[in-house]
C-alpha cells in the first residue's frame, strides 16, 4: 500500500540524490509481510543471523539481512506491473513521488489549487529556482467525462509539453518551459498511472489580480491581442500526431456535452426549458463549425482556456499559462474565450486591434460568438453536476440561456462589434 510507495520514494532519493551505492537492512524472520515488500523492491537476502537479539520478553529472535544495489532497484521498478499497484494514491503521496523524479536538491512544495490538475509551487532551496508542479488528477468537482476519460491521458499531456517546447524561446511571449525528469522525459508516470509534469516558474501577476486593484488599460488589451496572434502563428506548425493527440473541440465533443447536459438535467439540476435552450445553443455552435469547414478553414492548436487567471503580465509582456486544456479548434475559440471574460466593447475592440497587427487572417466574428457559447457549454459539461447544486447556478443558467444560447440559435450577434 502507501508504505511501499513511501519506501520506493526514499530508496530513489538515496540512490539518485544522495549517491548511495548500497543499502542494507534487516527484519525479523517472522515478519513475512516486510520480507515480501523488500524483495519486491529488489532487496536480496545476504544472510540469516540466528538468535541475533532478544525481544522485550527476553526471547531470542532470528534476523534476515538484506542488501539492495542500484541496478537491482531499477530492475525491480521496471518489473512491477501497473495492475499490482493501487488504483489511486493520496495526492500527498503522488506529490512527493512526483518531486522525487526531478533533480531537485531541497524542494519546498506548496499547493496552489486543485481543479483539472493538482497544482503546486516548488522552490528548490538549494538553488533558489522555482517551478510549477502539476499532478494530473482532476478534483471531484471537475468532470472530464465529456472528453471520454476520467483524467488527462498521458498522450494528451505529452502533446501539451511538445507545444510548450515549440513555443518556448519567443522573446515577445514568455512561456513556461517544461522541465525534464531524471529519465529525460517531459511527462512522469507515477505509481498508480497518474501523470505529473514540472514547468519553469514565471514570475508575474495575473490579469485577474491586476483587475482587482485597478482597471485594465487599453494597452494591456492590445497586448493580449498581439500575444494571441503570436500564439496562433507559432502553434500552427505544432500539428497533432498519432502518438500525441490532443482534445478536439469539434462536433463530436458537442454531442458528448449534450449527453452531459441531459445527465445534469436528469438529476433535477436543470429545468426542461434550460435544457432545451442549452441544447439549441449546442446545435447552433455545431452549425457554425460546419460552416467554417465548408469555407475550407482548418482547425489548429489553440489554448482553449484564456481566462484572466491564465494570463500573466511578465516584464510588461502578456504570457499565456496553463495549457492543460489546449487542443485543436478554429482560432476563434481563443478569441471567444477572451470575450467571455472581457465583455466591455472597448476591451474587445482593443484586443481585436492588437490581434490584427500581426494576424495572418481576419477574425470571423460569427465564429467568435459560437465559441463564446461553446466555452459556457464546456463549463456546464465539466462542472454542472456539482455547480448545479450551488445557489447561484440557476440564475447563471437563466442568464446564459437568455444572453447566449437563445440569441445564438436565433442568429442574433452576441458581440456588438
Amino acid at each position: 500500500g502507501n508504505g511501499t510507495q513511501y519506501l520506493r520514494m526514499l530508496l530513489r532519493a538515496l540512490f539518485d540524490d544522495l549517491g548511495f551505492t548500497r543499502i542494507v537492512l534487516d527484519t525479523n524472520l517472522e515478519n513475512v509481510r516486510a520480507q515480501h515488500v523488500y524483495e519486491k523492491l529488489g532487496f536480496r537476502r545476504t544472510g540469516v543471523r540466528v538468535d541475533a537479539w532478544r525481544d522485550q520478553r527476553g526471547r531470542l529472535q532470528t534476523v534476515i539481512d538484506y542488501a539492495l544495489l542500484p541496478e537491482d532497484f531499477v530492475h525491480a521498478e521496471r518489473s512491477i506491473q501497473p495492475q499490482t499497484l493501487p488504483r489511486t494514491l493520496p495526492l500527498a503521496v503522488l506529490q512527493a513521488e512526483a518531486v522525487s523524479h526531478y533533480p531537485l536538491v531541497s524542494p519546498e512544495v506548496a499547493c496552489l489549487r486543485h481543479n483539472e490538475n493538482w497544482t503546486c509551487h516548488v522552490r528548490d532551496a538549494a538553488s533558489g529556482n522555482q517551478y510549477l508542479l502539476r499532478v494530473h488528477r482532476p478534483a471531484d468537482h471537475f468532470s472530464m467525462a465529456m472528453f471520454g476519460v476520467a483524467q488527462h491521458a498521458p498522450a494528451w499531456i505529452r502533446a501539451e509539453m511538445d507545444l510548450l517546447e515549440a513555443l518556448a524561446g519567443d522573446a515577445d511571449m514568455p512561456i513556461q518551459r517544461p522541465v525534464r525528469n531524471r529519465a529525460g522525459e517531459t511527462v512522469t508516470l507515477l505509481s498508480d498511472g497518474t501523470a505529473a509534469t514540472l514547468l519553469a516558474w514565471l514570475e508575474g501577476e495575473t490579469l485577474e489580480e491586476i483587475a482587482a486593484r485597478v482597471p485594465l488599460t487599453e494597452d494591456i488589451f492590445e497586448a493580449i491581442g498581439r500575444m494571441l496572434a503570436t500564439l496562433h502563428r507559432r502553434s500552427r506548425s505544432a500539428a497533432d500526431t498519432a502518438d500525441h493527440p490532443r482534445i478536439a473541440y469539434d462536433g463530436a465533443l458537442l454531442d458528448r456535452i449534450v449527453g452531459c447536459l441531459q445527465a445534469v438535467a436528469s438529476q433535477g439540476l436543470l429545468t426542461g426549458v434550460q435544457t432545451e435552450q442549452a441544447i439549441a445553443g449546442a446545435v447552433a455552435v455545431k452549425a457554425h463549425l460546419a460552416r467554417l469547414a465548408g469555407m475550407g478553414r482548418l482547425p489548429q492548436r489553440v489554448h482553449a482556456d484564456l481566462s484572466k487567471s491564465n494570463l500573466l503580465l511578465v516584464d510588461g509582456k502578456i504570457a499565456p499559462i496553463d495549457f492543460g486544456l489546449c487542443g485543436t479548434a478554429y482560432v476563434e475559440m481563443d478569441m471567444g474565450g477572451l470575450f467571455s471574460h472581457f465583455s466591455a466593447p472597448s476591451a474587445q475592440h482593443a484586443i481585436l486591434r492588437g490581434y490584427a497587427e500581426t494576424a495572418e487572417n481576419p477574425v470571423d466574428m460569427r465564429a467568435v460568438d459560437a465559441y463564446l457559447a461553446f466555452g459556457v457549454l464546456l463549463y456546464i459539461g465539466s462542472h454542472g453536476a456539482t455547480a448545479g447544486r450551488e445557489a447561484w447556478f440557476p440564475g447563471a443558467m437563466d442568464r446564459w440561456c437568455r444572453d447566449i444560447f437563445v440569441p445564438l440559435a436565433d442568429g442574433t450577434p452576441l458581440c456588438s462589434l
